[in-house]
């Protein structure tokens, strides 16, 4: 731009031209507060942390699954996903690529039904047992530059649906059962350990089980190791859990968790319904991220969002989620993780559209999938709440990578319950001593590699 000098009775003095450099706003663990929509240009070369660069070349493709897709095994609709993993993904040498898709369909249907005042409002939540749903896909990536009306580069078939069992009642000679999506309201004892359960008697096509495990299942892992296949592990929100699963889909145990991490109200007592519970997960803010290393020796477990003893207030408060880090290599259900790590998600201001709103970050932008990169790299997703239905236009969707040498191993520190496990000195600032997880923002998904398009729009979508 240029600007001029002039003197007091108007005459030009001297003309200055200056250049500007407006280099894309990179979010990292330093500069995590989002004060506007994150839809800007995205620097074409990348970032790099850890010796690891990263770019984005840009959304390539979109596909569908028609909403009124029914599971045949239980009539019921295949829902949303809650995490997915790909394998066997295949370049066909012809322009595309192929795999298969597993899929976890998070815990049902629920509504909240609003009666008239004075009740209180009610949450309805389904019988629905935790599966997996398979896909075969065929992806044909679309590089042009030009926009497309179609969404169909990413060709899905629905292969059917497997449902999670377990042992209910310690007898091999009794078929396992399913699981429920009911919400927590009692407790059971199993894989030696204390977990969620539903209250009473609950019936499925497996028949009336009392106090039936309940799960609201969300990360997803499939054991990419030799002789593993088909085994794995699932995160659950309810209870702040990961259990192992076997070739056949039955849950057999359970990966232990620090006290640190289960609900507790009274203290002493595990309670999963309480809301919020004195200490623990936030209430539906369990192991929402789960993955294994590459080399296979490491299994990661991430919270949605902090524990209640490691919050400050409001939902800006929530920033400081744990990472815990499992040795695999010994056994598939390790009883103590070998590190905990934590990681500051971005903070988001979800009221920048309303005129007058309040100024400043309202909201933690939690995180819903992890992968690991390697043994000390991973890959998180970042984002605030907003999508169709909500009230506010998305702000940050993202995807970060995280490094974790140099931050604080605290494991065995902060393990216990209640102050034992507190890893803020007041509200959501760390304790002096801990070094929280470094990353960079990989991937900007309201954003535009091109700046005269954003993706979205390149594909006829919208952020509206």
């Amino acid at each position: 731009m240029q600007f001029k000098v002039t003197a007091v009775d108007g005459t030009t003095v001297n003309t200055y031209s200056v250049t500007v450099n407006r280099a894309p706003l990179v979010f990292t663990s330093g500069v995590r507060d989002v004060l506007l929509p994150n839809t800007r240009d995205w620097n074409a070369a990348g970032v790099t942390l850890g010796g690891t660069q990263f770019v984005n070349l840009g959304l390539q493709g979109l596909g569908r699954v028609p909403a009124n897709s029914i599971d045949p095994a239980t009539g019921e609709s295949l829902g949303s996903i809650s995490d997915m993993q790909i394998s066997g993904f295949t370049n066909n040498n012809d322009g595309t690529w192929s795999g298969n898709m597993s899929t976890l369909p998070d815990r049902g249907y629920n509504t909240t039904i609003t009666p008239p005042l004075p009740a209180p409002p009610i949450n309805i939540f389904s019988n629905y047992a935790a599966r997996l749903n398979e896909f075969t896909f065929t992806f044909t990536p679309y590089t042009g530059a030009a926009p497309t009306a179609a969404q169909n580069q990413i060709a899905l078939t629905f292969q059917g649906s497997t449902r999670f069992t377990y042992d209910h009642d310690g007898n091999a000679g009794t078929p396992p059962v399913y699981t429920t999506g009911f919400h927590a309201s009692s407790s059971i004892n199993l894989f030696g350990t204390t977990i969620p359960a539903a209250a009473g008697a609950t019936t499925q096509s497996d028949g009336t089980v009392t106090n039936r495990m309940t799960m609201d299942s969300e990360g997803l892992v499939l054991d990419t190791r030799a002789g593993k296949t088909g085994t794995g592990w699932v995160g659950d929100e309810y209870g702040a859990g990961i259990y192992h699963f076997n070739a056949s889909k039955q849950l057999d145990g359970s990966v232990i968790m620090p006290q640190a991490l289960i609900p507790h109200s009274p203290v002493g007592t595990t309670n999963f319904l309480i809301d919020p519970p004195l200490n623990g997960r936030r209430i539906n803010q369990g192991v929402e991220g789960l993955c294994q290393s590459p080399n296979g020796t490491r299994l990661f477990g991430l919270l949605q969002s902090a524990t209640i003893q490691d919050s400050g207030s409001g939902n800006q408060g929530r920033t400081n989620a744990r990472l815990l880090a499992y040795d695999i290599t010994g056994t598939d259900i390790p009883n103590d993780p070998i590190a905990q790590y934590v990681i500051q998600l971005p903070r988001v201001d979800t009221d920048v559209a309303n005129v007058g709103g309040a100024a400043g970050v309202d909201r933690t932008a939690a995180q819903s999938s992890i992968i690991a990169l390697n043994n000390h790299q991973l890959l998180v997703l970042s984002r605030d709440g907003n999508g169709r239905g909500a009230t506010g236009a998305p702000v940050f969707k993202s995807i970060l990578l995280a490094e974790l040498t140099g931050a604080t191993n605290f494991d065995g520190t902060y393990d216990g319950e209640g102050v034992n496990g507190k890893l803020t000195s007041s509200g959501d600032t760390l304790k002096a001593g801990i070094t929280p997880i470094t990353w960079t923002e990989a991937l900007n998904m309201l954003g535009k590699v091109d700046p005269a398009m954003s993706d979205l729009a390149k594909f006829n979508m919208n952020i509206n």
